[in-house]
Parts: structure tokens; C-alpha cells; sequence
């Protein structure tokens, strides 16, 4: 069982610039690219709102997963984090694009699992 489902999760709404939030996230990363000679990239929308009301350290830990996974698997290129809003609708679209090696079509059902093992 996840978190969510056991209602054990309490998300943190507050009002922040989203801009630190994933600046910071970012920062936390940049060494492990840099190392593996990738180019580490954030694309920030120049419409984001100043003030962005979210959970900022869920925000942070769901984004630097993604960066984390992107840089694991890229072994050379680039990772981009792009950050914009969706138009008329107070929320941002948050992608991490890169270079790696991608995921099969048939793993994409997977990937927001809780738990996967391939054991049998």
C-alpha cells in the first residue's frame, strides 16, 4: 500500500516562488551531471507566476526523482527540466526531457507503479 492509498500522506500547501523551489532541486544534481559530462539545463517559462501555491517539498522530491533517473540513464547529451503554465488554469506543467537510452513502450504502464519486480 502507498502512502496515499493509507491516507498517511499529508501534503503542504503553501504559497512560494516555484523558480527557488526548482532552482534548488536542481542544484542538487548539477555535480552528478557535470561528472558524467552531461549538460543540466532548467528552462523556466517566463509567465511562471511568482508566487506558486504548492506542496514545494513534494514538488522538490517528485522533481529531483525524475532529474535523478534522467542523468542515471543518459550516458552522454543533455537532461532539460522545463517548467510552464497551462493557460488559464492557475497550474504549470513540469517535463524532464533527455538524451538516455528512454523507456520501452511496453515498460510506460509501469513507470508510476508503486512497486514493480520482474521476479516471477
Amino acid at each position: 500500500m502507498t502512502l496515499i492509498k493509507e491516507k498517511k500522506l499529508r501534503l503542504v500547501f503553501k504559497s512560494g516562488d516555484i523558480k527557488e523551489t526548482l532552482n534548488s532541486t536542481i542544484q542538487l544534481v548539477e555535480l552528478q551531471a557535470k561528472k558524467k559530462g552531461i549538460e543540466l539545463l532548467l528552462e523556466l517559462n517566463s509567465k511562471l507566476p511568482l508566487n506558486f501555491c504548492t506542496d514545494h517539498i513534494r514538488l522538490s522530491q517528485i522533481v529531483l526523482n525524475l532529474l535523478t533517473n534522467a542523468i542515471k540513464f543518459t550516458k552522454e547529451g543533455l537532461v532539460k527540466l522545463k517548467v510552464t503554465p497551462i493557460k488559464n488554469s492557475g497550474c504549470v506543467k513540469i517535463t524532464v526531457e533527455d538524451s538516455g537510452i528512454g523507456i520501452r513502450p511496453e515498460n510506460l504502464n509501469m513507470l508510476f507503479s508503486y512497486f514493480y519486480s520482474n521476479r516471477i
